[in-house]
């Protein structure tokens, strides 16, 4: 579950516990983002699964979800630029034939 934090106790040379709150995702979190790309069309069947295939298996990318015309991929910056991710997402986008609104 993101955004939530477990208590890890560790103890110190004098044998007291410290508790401290580290985020049970270790951080992740904190650098996800969202870019939202809008396509001029629906995208087929087999153009879709091309993308979630291809977008979805970069490293850094968490998800990808395509619909009705809108694609939304869910990232952590610290593994991938979004200037990056946005380049190479439109580019695939535009190979496959659609074009890319706004």
């Amino acid at each position: 579950m993101l955004g939530k934090t477990v208590a890890y106790f560790a103890a110190d040379r004098a044998g007291r516990r410290d508790n401290t709150a580290v985020p049970a995702d270790g951080g992740k979190a904190a650098s996800m983002k969202v870019a939202h790309f809008t396509v001029d069309k629906n995208l087929c069947g087999e153009c879709s699964l091309a993308l979630r295939r291809f977008i979805g298996g970069m490293d850094g990318v968490d998800s990808i979800e395509v619909e009705s015309g809108r694609i939304a991929v869910t990232f952590n910056e610290a593994e991938i630029e979004e200037e990056t991710l946005s380049n190479i997402t439109r580019d695939s986008i535009e190979k496959l034939g659609y074009k890319i609104e706004g």
